[in-house]
């Protein structure tokens, strides 16, 4: 039940520990300085953590998809070939079309959303990265969705769900599998 101040809050250790214990005992040394429940990744430095870490894999992302040569481009060749059938692609392809000067002065994929720029880099063979985990991540964060969700939003019990504990666990770790497999394919790239 005891957890230190220092630990890293996706360490998988942890997660077994909340779902044995829904409270953890933080200590710094031998020092007990805190309680820390699961339902605590809903607080904003979570959030700031999180949102940094997917603003970071995003641009990571897109500096791998440059050092294998591909741009715009590429992107909108690869909606044309597998979404040409998609009424949300065919409105994307004509707006980058009719903004094709205004993006141009923008660094490459500045307008491609997180989910393209992942099916890029696997239909062109690049990389192989988490897709649904990440995205829906991606979309709790950035939509300010709460991380941990209550058994029963309607009630004022305060009693949460360690289900969605785990999913958001889960998908932490998809992300920062991912974004470990970028970076260790841009640091390849370099030498």
């Amino acid at each position: 039940m005891k957890v230190q101040i220092d630990d890293f809050i996706f360490n998988e250790s942890l997660l077994g520990n909340f779902k044995k214990h829904r409270v953890l005992f933080v200590y710094s040394n031998k020092d007990l300085t805190g309680v820390v429940h699961f339902s605590d990744y809903n607080r904003s430095p979570v959030d700031i953590y999180l949102y940094s870490l997917l603003s970071s894999y995003e641009k990571a992302l897109r500096k791998l998809l440059v050092k294998n040569g591909l741009n715009n481009e590429h992107m909108i060749s690869y909606f044309e070939e597998t979404k040409r059938n998609d009424t949300y692609y065919r409105k994307r392809i004509n707006e980058y079309n009719s903004n094709k000067e205004k993006y141009s002065s923008l660094p490459p994929f500045e307008k491609f959303y997180l989910r393209d720029l992942i099916e890029l880099a696997r239909h062109t063979q690049i990389i192989d990265l988490s897709n649904d985990d990440v995205i829906n991540l991606r979309n709790d964060v950035m939509h300010a969705h709460e991380l941990v969700n209550k058994r029963n939003p309607n009630q004022d019990d305060y009693i949460y769900d360690i289900e969605s504990f785990e999913k958001l666990f889960k998908r932490v770790r998809s992300l920062l599998d991912d974004i470990k497999r970028v970076n260790n394919q841009i640091a390849f790239s370099e030498i």
